[in-house]
C-alpha cells in the first residue's frame, strides 16, 4: 500500500498491460444483481488474459462501506473471493479507496469585471460552458489517449448530464461495456470557472 494525494493505494505491481478495465460506482448490494454478475463476468475475462490486462476499481465497490468486517458478510464475502481468484491467475487488480465517480466536468467561460458587494468573489457573465468527462471518465480518457484498451462499467443517474457522460465515453473509447442508468442516482456534475479580464 502506498499513499497518493492523501488516498491509500493498494497497486498491484504492474507492467506493461495493455489493456485497463475500470470500475467505478457499482454500489454492490447483491450477488444475485446484474451489476454483480457483469462484474464477475469481465473479472473472469480479464484474468482469462491476465498478463496483457490491469483491473482499476476507483471507488464506490459496495452500496455502503462499514470496513474490513464487512468482508465477512455474503457480498462483501462474495466480491473478495472474485478478486481473490482472478488475482491468484495472475490478473493485475489495484484497488483506491474512497469515491471515484464517473462524472460531468463543466467549466464556465466568461468575463469577470467586478466584485461581487456581498463578498469577495468576481461576477462572472458567462459567455458559454463547455463538458468533458471528469472522475472516473477522466481516467479512462488519458488511458486511452496513452493507447491502452479500456473498457467502463459503472453506474450512472437517469439524466441530461449522464446521457451527455455516456456519450461522451462511446464515442472516445468506441464502446462502453456498461454504464448502467439508475433513476435513483443524480449524475455527478463538477463545475469549475475560467474567468478573463480579472
Amino acid at each position: 500500500m502506498k499513499q497518493v494525494a492523501g488516498t491509500d493505494i493498494y497497486a498491484a505491481q504492474d507492467d506493461d498491460r495493455s489493456r485497463s478495465i475500470l470500475f467505478s460506482d457499482l454500489h454492490i448490494s447483491d450477488l444475485d444483481s446484474a451489476v454483480f454478475v457483469n462484474f464477475r463476468r469481465l473479472l473472469e475475462d480479464a484474468a482469462g488474459a491476465a498478463q496483457d490486462s490491469r483491473v482499476l476499481i476507483l471507488g464506490d465497490l459496495f452500496e455502503f462501506w462499514i470496513g474490513p468486517r464487512q468482508l465477512a458478510s455474503k457480498v462483501g464475502a462474495g466480491v473478495a473471493e472474485i478478486l481473490r481468484d482472478c488475482s491468484a491467475r495472475g490478473l493485475s487488480i489495484t484497488i483506491l479507496i474512497g469515491n471515484r465517480d464517473f462524472m460531468l466536468d463543466q467549466i464556465v467561460y466568461g468575463a469577470a469585471e467586478r466584485l461581487s458587494p456581498d463578498a469577495p468573489v468576481p461576477v462572472l457573465h458567462v459567455d458559454r460552458t463547455e463538458s468533458r468527462p471528469g472522475g472516473a471518465a477522466n481516467v479512462a480518457f488519458c488511458l486511452r489517449e496513452l493507447k491502452a484498451e479500456v473498457r467502463c462499467f459503472g453506474v450512472v443517474g437517469d439524466d441530461a448530464e449522464a446521457t451527455e457522460l455516456r456519450a461522451a465515453l462511446t464515442n472516445a473509447l468506441n464502446r462502453i461495456d456498461q454504464i448502467e442508468k439508475r433513476e435513483a442516482i443524480q449524475a455527478q456534475r463538477r463545475a469549475g470557472f475560467d474567468p478573463t479580464n480579472l
